[in-house]
């Protein structure tokens, strides 16, 4: 049993946890003394963090974890990108923070994981105050995540990214020759990383429209039918549930429904007669 809690997915999430964490400090730190220097640290940690993680999903399976093999293969991409000879660190600053504040919705999601595998882990015992707790914060953190995700992947990668003229400016400059077919090969990959976002978006707003879906159908098929019939119809006087009728006995076999014995099935009429 604790080897299917402590899993490669298990794992996976608690090293990402740790990653945003940092991260989310990281950009604090940067924002409260505007030192790129926090843009190193993290960066550092990032690499480490999305080496073994690709490890891990490669581990895993191909095709099974390709988008998040060629998601960590982007990361590590704009990373080098932005500490070498600190191009993106010097001269894009707030392009930096905006990559790597997108690991805030990271963070909840991960956080999310580790809650539902250890409800999961316990699903047998009996409920505690703890499990109450945590079902419910399952909840909220879902509801956070949603809008965090929407405005940190694709608000603020639009906003400050993709539609912001300096960016193509600072890459296509004269005087960045040195990184010509490098910083197109940012724009190109910085597209594909938004697709990926918005593929992303898509599988979590088809997962919350069937969650909403299955919440507010019936949970069987038996709360559609307000009637059920006696299979036999040994007396016809039992069946649960009667649609109409002053004795309305529901009877599936019977000629006139009170003995129930031959006959099609009756669903009306004052002794059960159709």
């Amino acid at each position: 049993m604790f080897n299917n809690l402590i899993s490669s997915s298990t794992f996976s999430s608690l090293l990402s946890i740790i990653n945003s964490s940092f991260c989310l400090f990281s950009m604090y730190m940067y924002k409260k003394t505007n030192n790129i220097k926090w843009f190193k640290y993290f960066s550092y940690i990032f690499l480490t963090y999305l080496c073994i993680d690709l490890c891990l999903d490669i581990n895993t399976g191909m095709f099974e974890r390709a988008q998040y093999i060629l998601h960590h293969l982007l990361s590590i991409f704009f990373t080098l990108w932005g500490i070498t000879y600190n191009f993106g660190i010097d001269n894009m600053p707030l392009i930096m923070y905006t990559f790597f504040i997108t690991e805030s919705s990271t963070f909840v999601l991960n956080f999310n994981i580790l809650i539902k595998k250890y409800l999961e882990f316990t699903s047998n015992n009996v409920p505690t105050m703890l499990t109450y707790i945590l079902e419910k914060m399952s909840v909220l953190n879902y509801v956070i995540f949603i809008p965090l995700f929407i405005y940190t992947r694709i608000y603020k990668c639009f906003i400050e990214v993709i539609f912001n003229p300096e960016f193509y400016n600072i890459l296509l400059s004269p005087r960045n020759d040195s990184f010509y077919y490098l910083n197109r090969c940012v724009i190109l990959f910085l597209f594909i990383f938004t697709l990926l976002n918005f593929y992303w978006l898509y599988l979590i707003l088809k997962n919350t429209y069937t969650k909403l879906t299955n919440f507010m159908s019936p949970k069987n098929e038996g709360d559609l039918k307000p009637v059920t019939s006696v299979e036999k119809g040994e007396k016809g006087e039992k069946g649960e549930k009667v649609e109409k009728g002053e004795k309305g006995e529901k009877v599936e076999k019977g000629e006139k429904g009170e003995k129930g014995e031959k006959g099609e099935k009756v669903e009306k009429g004052e002794k059960g007669e159709k």
